[in-house]
C-alpha cells in the first residue's frame, strides 16, 4: 500500500507537466499526495474495519473535499464528486483508472486470492461497475498475490496473467511512453504502461520512474506501478522516509494499521513503525 501511495506522491507534480524522462529528482516541495492516496486510504479503512464500501469512500472523501493537487485541479474528478454528492449513489459503470489506484491494499491484507478478488470486485463496483474495471481489478489483485508470493519467474507469470484478460504486457517502456501521448485515464490506456514500467525494472524506485517517465497521468501510473513495485521489490528506507513528510496523520494512521493487519509480527522496519520492512 505504501508502494502506491509513494508512487502518488512522486508523480503528483508530473500530471499536468509531463517529463517524459526518467532522469528527476524522486522528491520535491511541489509534490502531494491526491486522490489516488486518499481513496486507497478508503480502501484500507474498509478491508481492515469492514463496514459499507460506499461509506468508506464518501467519508474519505468528504474529508479531502476541499484538497486541489499541485496544478491548482480540483482533487477528485467530477464525476466522482457527483456520486458522493449524491444521496441515492448507485455505481455509475465507470471504466477510469480510478478503480485500480485505490484497490491496493485488499490484496495487501487478504491473501487468498479468490477472497481477494471476491472483495477487490466488491469494493470496485461501488461505483467503477463496469466491465473493463472489473477484468483490470482481477488482473491487478492476481499480479499483485504474484508479486507477494515471489514468484520464481515472475515476468512469464505477469504476462500469462495478462493474456487471460486480454492485456499485452511484453512491450517496452519506450514503447509504451511513445503511445502515451496524451493525457489517458482509462483502465485499458493505463493498466499495460503501469505493468510494463515494474517488468522493465530491477527496483522500486526504477519501476516508479519508468511509470512517471511515461507522461500522461503520472501519480496514477506511478500509483498502480508502485503497489506491484512494493510487492516484488520492496521499497529502500530512504525513499521511504523521504515520502513521510508529505503525509498527514490520517493517512499514517491508517497505514500503520494496515501492516499490522497484513503481517500481524513484530517486523524490522524503521520508516513506519509496524510497516512492512524493505527486503
Amino acid at each position: 500500500m505504501y508502494g502506491a501511495i509513494l508512487g502518488d506522491i512522486i508523480g503528483s507534480r508530473f500530471e499536468f507537466n509531463n517529463i517524459k524522462s526518467k532522469n528527476f529528482e524522486l522528491f520535491d516541495d511541489k509534490c502531494q499526495f491526491t486522490d489516488d492516496t486518499i481513496l486507497t486510504c478508503a480502501a484500507a479503512d474498509w478491508v481492515i474495519n469492514g463496514g459499507s464500501a460506499e461509506e468508506k469512500l464518501v467519508l474519505w472523501a468528504k474529508k479531502y473535499i476541499n484538497n486541489t493537487n499541485p496544478s491548482g485541479h480540483a482533487a477528485f474528478s467530477s464525476g466522482f464528486m457527483a456520486w458522493v454528492n449524491n444521496e441515492n449513489r448507485q455505481p455509475y459503470q465507470a471504466k477510469t483508472n480510478g478503480c485500480l489506484m485505490r484497490v491496493s491494499p485488499i490484496p495487501f491484507v487478504e491473501r487468498n486470492t479468490k477472497m481477494a478478488l471476491d472483495k477487490a470486485i466488491e469494493f470496485t463496483c461501488v461505483t467503477h461497475n463496469h466491465e473493463d474495471s472489473i477484468n483490470a481489478v482481477s488482473a491487478y489483485v492476481k499480479i499483485i498475490h504474484c508479486a507477494l508470493s515471489g514468484h520464481y519467474n515472475f515476468n512469464d507469470r505477469i504476462i500469462e496473467i495478462g493474456n487471460q484478460h486480454g492485456y499485452d504486457f511484453t512491450t517496452t517502456v519506450e514503447q509504451e511512453r511513445e503511445k502515451m501521448d496524451k493525457f489517458y485515464y482509462t483502465c485499458k490506456k493505463t493498466f499495460v504502461p503501469a505493468i510494463v514500467s515494474v517488468l522493465n525494472a530491477n527496483s522500486y524506485e526504477d519501476a516508479v520512474r519508468n511509470a512517471v517517465s511515461l507522461g500522461g497521468d503520472t501519480d496514477t501510473l506511478a500509483c498502480i506501478a508502485g503497489a506491484v513495485a512494493e510487492a516484488k521489490f520492496g521499497i529502500p528506507y530512504k525513499i521511504a522516509r523521504q515520502g513521510m513528510k508529505f503525509l498527514d496523520n490520517d493517512v499514517k494512521k491508517v497505514l500503520s494499521d494496515l501492516y499490522k493487519t497484513a503481517y500481524n509480527q513484530r517486523l524490522a522496519c524503521r520508516y513506519l513503525s509496524n510497516c512492512r520492512s524493505s527486503r
